[in-house]
Parts: C-alpha cells; sequence; structure tokens
C-alpha cells in the first residue's frame, strides 16, 4: 500500500512540475501545449491512482511494460540513423565550411 501511494504522489508531483514549468518556459519551448498536456495529464491520473490505490501496482506494471517497449522501438531507429552519421557529419561540415582544428589519432596509434 505504501508503495502504491508513493507511485501516486511522484506522479502527481512530476506532472504538476511538468505544467507550471511548460508554462514559465513557454518562450523557449517550440512544443510547450505538449509538455503541458503531458503534465496535467498525469496530475489526473495521479488522483485516480491517490484513490484508487488497488490499481495502482497493476497499472505501474503495464507503464513499465509498455515504457520498456517504447524504449527499444527508439533505441532501434536510433541505431540506425546513428550508423548513417559519419556520412551525414562529413556532409555537414562540408556545406558550413569548416575544418576541424585539430586531428586526433586514433586509440591505439602510435604518435
Amino acid at each position: 500500500m505504501v508503495v502504491a501511494y508513493s507511485i501516486a504522489w511522484m506522479l502527481l508531483f512530476r506532472g504538476s512540475l511538468a505544467a507550471a514549468g511548460s508554462i514559465s518556459s513557454r518562450e523557449y519551448l517550440p512544443y510547450w501545449g505538449l509538455v503541458l498536456v503531458t503534465g496535467v495529464l498525469e496530475a489526473v491520473v495521479a488522483l485516480i491512482l491517490l484513490t484508487r490505490p488497488d490499481i495502482t501496482l497493476n497499472a505501474t506494471v503495464l507503464a513499465i511494460g509498455f515504457a520498456t517497449m517504447l524504449y527499444g522501438a527508439l533505441e532501434t531507429v536510433a541505431a540506425f540513423e546513428v550508423r548513417n552519421l559519419p556520412a551525414r557529419f562529413d556532409d555537414l561540415t562540408e556545406q558550413a565550411g569548416t575544418e576541424p582544428t585539430q586531428h586526433l589519432a586514433p586509440i591505439g596509434a602510435q604518435r
């Protein structure tokens, strides 16, 4: 029961800070509305979890499972993006007309 209340209070705190942070940084944050909606939804879910602590642990297990699947998908996409990064970096530096100021030797190379 203590774990369920701890999770709900943490979610309420996180949601309220996300909402307040998005409002205060709306001049600098391009998608501040999305962060605001996320914070409000987190606060609403936290209030529901505080009133029904019996579903909190089930919801936590499901949330961890979905977050893990999403993280795995994002890692896969990032791996394919990183694979093309050296060629894209060379293209970007040529367009900017910049040259590296210092050339480093590969690891393990003799100086």
